[in-house]
């Protein structure tokens, strides 16, 4: 129901979805499908009018561009990146300093311990040719006691050897227990750049998405009353010009006329199929929904 009025009077008038008793229950006339194509035709013109009002209102929308999460995404890193490149910058080069400090230390010790080795062997042979220098002068090159000379010469250079490997071993070994330390190191550190990037980065992300949205939605706010007020301004002058040119010409002009003429021949055509009885009838149960649907054009019906 549609109060019209005031002083809590109603006039009640059917919505158009509304369909009143059938004149003749017995006709086979579907009157109810008559108006519901009636008003499919309308919403035709309705359809157009509010899609040419909301071209209108968003028309006269000033564009702005807001960043998307790639954009806010790519700021964040260039950000974090400046602050966290010079960090790793630096642990990288005192990894790869101590790193290749010890390498070489390594090969280092490598060179020094066969060249050890080379002069423990060379005394080895000096000392034995000299032993065997001595007993045989002495006609004892055969003898228990030289055997025994010359075994002890060469244990004593066999544990002289063993001692060199073993110092090289022992030096190699804390070597590249210093390089896994340093690793160790290397990799907690980058470990830590890592986390505290990804929780910066989340917490920047949130900043800006935040930032981001609040101009967002009062840009959209501002936008949606600018367009309102422009679709308000749209129809209310489409209806005085439509207005004033009905005043002035009695008929309707442009899509509003070539729907309303549709509305009249449709409504026509199904007239034309009915009885006198059923015309006179209908015409007379749905009178003032078919001025509404009518307009201007009702008067050509009763002629």
């Amino acid at each position: 129901m549609i109060t019209i009025g005031d002083g809590g009077k109603r006039i009640s008038r059917p919505y158009d979805t509304e369909i009143q008793a059938q004149p003749a229950a017995s006709t086979a006339t579907d009157y109810g499908s008559i108006i519901k194509g009636l008003q499919t035709i309308k919403e035709k013109y309705d359809s157009s009018l509010r899609e040419k009002a909301k071209s209108y209102g968003r028309s006269g929308v000033e564009e702005k561009t807001f960043d998307t999460d790639d954009d806010l995404y790519a700021r964040a890193t260039s950000e974090l990146d400046s602050k966290y490149t010079p960090k790793r910058t630096k642990v990288e080069e005192a990894f790869g300093t101590a790193t290749e400090s010890a390498k070489k230390e390594k090969a280092g010790l490598g060179s020094s311990y066969a060249g050890e080795v080379r002069s423990i062997r060379l005394k080895e042979d000096r000392q034995l040719a000299s032993q065997a220098e001595r007993a045989a002068r002495r006609g004892v090159s055969d003898s228990s006691i030289a055997r025994l000379e010359k075994a002890e010469i060469a244990a004593n250079a066999e544990n002289a050897v063993t001692a060199a490997g073993k110092y090289y071993a022992d030096r190699v070994n804390a070597l590249n227990d210093k390089i896994r330390r340093t690793k160790e190191t290397y990799d907690d550190a980058m470990r830590g750049y890592e986390i505290s990037y990804a929780i910066e980065l989340e917490k920047k992300m949130e900043k800006y998405r935040a930032q981001r949205d609040k101009l967002l939605t009062e840009y959209e706010r501002s936008v949606s009353k600018d367009e309102e007020k422009r679709i308000g301004e749209y129809l209310k002058e489409e209806g005085a010009l439509n207005a004033a040119y009905e005043r002035a010409n009695g008929d309707y002009a442009g899509e509003k006329r070539a729907n309303y003429n549709e509305r009249y021949e449709y409504l026509q055509g199904e007239l034309d199929k009915m009885t006198a009885t059923e015309r006179k009838g209908f015409l007379k149960a749905y009178d003032s929904i078919l001025q509404d649907y009518l307009g201007l054009y009702y008067a050509k019906l009763q002629k």
